[in-house]
Formats: structure tokens, sequence, C-alpha cells
């Protein structure tokens, strides 16, 4: 599968506006031979990261705005004035590293960038350098844009007839949620009866998918207590950076232990997971990463723990590598079998999302 730069760059745009969430201020954007590259800060306006403009035409409506600070710079030609700055005003908190899949990419974010700086007003553009730290404002090669954010799309889950908070889900198709007996008994009847179908069912009906032996496997199911670890130790540490750039949570809230975090997860209902390698793809049964966007659990997929063993994770491997984005992870719906497993289905591959 070829390289898309304009997706990889809507990606980079994605995490770089999850940075807001992350409390990060600053990232580096670079190809992997690191010869060029921008630095990009998150600034604040008016004591705030998402700035809302009122549209002109229809004045409650409110367009979210992230100002940035940030320059370009080439290896060749990276000025002392350039390398003090980045030294000199390292965030505490850490940087995140976003790798460019080719220089179209770069290329694009730049352009995006510089196209955004030349739409933001003089006596805007002025406030907000005023706001930046006086150790800012001797860089020459700074410049003050902004990006609008996609904002999450995550909302709790609600009650199909009334619209009450509820957790309680359809137990046959997952997907649909209740709050009592009654909405249940009224929505059924109503005609859902009618479209009620298990996961497994639609897998059935909208897969495409197959293994090199000519078997199909529309699903694969993981069980968290077969985690074989080395020497005993089985909590789980999230890296900080992972090698698409994503900057996670302060590793205090990142211990995971991989074989009881499925425990307390309220189901089953569907939800999305996203399926990613913790190291090199070449590694023969290396370890699958698995979690959701709460980050609320984390399953490590081997092939001791998936119920058809190598099948099972070799499909899912070379899911990740097929139709994966920059071969390395994809979004699946997954939920929680009452046995305590994961089941992963395989027949959809979700478009990338922002986690």
């Amino acid at each position: 599968m070829g390289v898309d730069p304009e997706r990889e760059a809507r990606e980079t745009l994605l995490s770089l506006a999850n940075m807001v969430d992350r409390n990060v201020q600053r990232a580096f954007i670079q190809p992997k031979d690191q010869s060029e590259g921008i630095c990009v800060d998150i600034v604040t306006y008016k004591g705030k990261k998402v700035w809302s403009e009122k549209e002109e035409k229809e004045s409650e409506k409110k367009k979210p705005l992230i100002f940035l600070h940030y320059f370009y710079n080439s290896s060749a030609n990276q000025s002392k004035q350039e390398m003090e700055f980045i030294f000199r005003t390292m965030p505490q908190e850490g940087v995140q590293q976003v790798w460019c899949g080719t220089k179209e990419e770069l290329y694009i974010l730049r352009k995006l960038l510089d196209e955004n700086a030349s739409r933001i007003a003089p006596p805007l553009r002025a406030e907000i350098k005023k706001e930046l730290p006086s150790s800012w404002q001797s860089l020459s090669c700074g410049h003050i844009s902004f990006i609008t954010p996609s904002m999450s799309s995550k909302k709790k889950p609600v009650c199909e007839l009334c619209g009450t908070e509820t957790k309680l889900s359809c137990s046959r198709c997952k997907v649909v949620y209740y709050c009592s007996r009654q909405c249940q008994t009224k929505h059924w009847r109503g005609g859902h009866k009618l479209d009620c179908k298990s996961p497994e069912d639609v897998a059935k009906e909208m897969s495409k998918c197959s293994i090199d032996d000519g078997s199909q496997n529309l699903w694969v199911d993981i069980d968290p207590k077969k985690t074989v670890t080395e020497d005993g130790d089985i909590n789980f540490l999230m890296p900080r950076t992972q090698p698409t750039g994503e900057f996670l949570d302060k590793p205090s809230k990142l211990f995971f232990n991989v074989k009881t975090s499925l425990e307390n997860r309220p189901g089953p209902s569907m939800m999305k997971i996203k399926v990613q390698f913790l190291g090199q793809p070449e590694a023969a049964n290396y370890p699958l990463l698995i979690y959701n966007e709460g980050r609320d659990f984390v399953v490590s997929a081997t092939c001791e723990n998936i119920h058809n063993g190598g099948i099972g994770y070799g499909q899912l491997r070379r899911l990740i590598l097929s139709e994966g984005y920059q071969s390395y992870k994809v979004y699946l719906d997954a939920y929680v079998k009452e046995d305590g497993s994961l089941r992963v289905l395989l027949n959809n591959v979700i478009p990338l999302l922002p986690w």
C-alpha cells in the first residue's frame, strides 16, 4: 500500500491538537533522516490553549482554534540562535516527537502553517506575541499560526429510548444502550428486533478477510490471563513516546497489569480499540499492544494468549501491515466476553482516529 502524504499530514495535525489534552507544549516534526524539521509550540491566548472564535455570519457558532509558535529548520543551515532557543526553552514535561513518513508530508504541513500564519490579522498576532515568554522574543525565524482541532467524538452512552445516561447495552448487538428493561422492551417491540444482529453475524455479512491457508477468521479472542511474561513481572508501563510520535500521559497513570486490566470493564458492549506494534514489525511473535481511547486497560496479544494461537496472531499482524496506518497501528471493534476474554472483530478496519 502506497504512502499517502495528505493522509499522514492529517494524522500529524490530529496529534498536534491532542497535545492540548495531554498537556504537552512542544513537538518536533521530522522525517526519519532528521535532515530538516518543524519545531512547534502550543501557545496561550488570553490564558487559553483553545480559543473559540465567533463566526461572522452565525454568531452562535464557534470555531475552535489552537495557536502555535513554530519555525522551520534544516540541519544543513541550522543557526546558533535556533539551537540555543530549542535547548533554553525545552519544556520540563518533555517533547512529542512526530516522524513524517515522507518529506512531502513535511512540505504539506509547513505550507499549511505558513498559510494559516498569513490569515492572522496583525493586531491579533501582536497580542499573541505579547503573551509569549520573553526568551522567545529574540527568535527572528519564529512565526505565529493556528490549527483547528477535531473535537473529541467520545460521548457517554445514553438510552436509545429516553436519552438517560447509562452503561447497559443490548446483550445481542452490544451497540444500543438502555437505562431499564422497560425502555429495552419498548424499543425492541418498536423495531429493534428487526435490526438487532450480533457482532459475529455482522462480521459474517461484511467480511472479506482471509488467511493464507484458506481458512477464515472473522475475529480473534484474546485471554489476558494466559499472557506469558518473563521473570513473573506482569505490570506493563506504556512508553511515553511511540514511534509515530504519540505522547502519552504521565507515567504514574500508565501502569497496567496485562492479566487483569480487563476485569473491571463494564460490559459486554462494543468499543473501538487500537492494535499496534510494540516493537519492530519484523520481530516474530512480538507482543501487539491493545487499548481503548480512555486508556483504562491494556492487553498484550501474543501467540500464547490468542485462542487460535499463531493463526490469529498472524492475521492481526498482517492486518496492521496491510491496512494499518504506516503499517504500524490499526483501529478495530471489540468487546469483553462473559469469560473475561477480549473478542476483536477483524471485518471492519475503522478510519484513522485522533488517539
